[in-house]
């Protein structure tokens, strides 16, 4: 059987609070999205979530936002989101690629028990 294909929430802190954007547009392939969620009481900073995947989630979040801080990853069922995190056309793609490949693996679940909204 082979090795489900990883999936990690993350958070981190992008002290460029004036653009914190990633580098690239859209970022590398292994962020299937990513949101500003909010920033610190004194502004000295963003707090931005994303959709990672891959096994090194860390090297996949520095390639584009390279001043990341504070980073926190936690493994994610699926891909579930709610309406707090809109998809723009380029997340959706990806994320609607990530399941179809997920899917097709051998011993995918073939129901949405489990699932857990973000």
């Amino acid at each position: 059987m082979s090795e489900p294909t990883k999936l990690f929430w993350v958070r981190f802190q992008e002290p460029n609070l004036d653009d914190y954007r990633p580098m690239t547009y859209p970022p590398n392939p292994q962020i299937l999205g990513w949101w500003c969620s909010g920033e610190a009481i004194d502004g000295s900073y963003a707090i931005i979530c994303a959709m990672v995947t891959g096994d090194n989630w860390q090297d996949a979040v520095k390639k584009d936002w390279p001043d990341a801080r504070d980073l926190d990853g936690r493994p994610a069922a699926d891909t579930t989101l709610s309406d707090r995190f809109p998809l723009s056309p380029w997340m959706s793609e990806r994320i609607d690629a990530f399941d179809k490949a997920a899917l097709a693996k051998p011993g995918a679940p073939d129901d949405a028990e489990g699932k857990n909204e973000v």
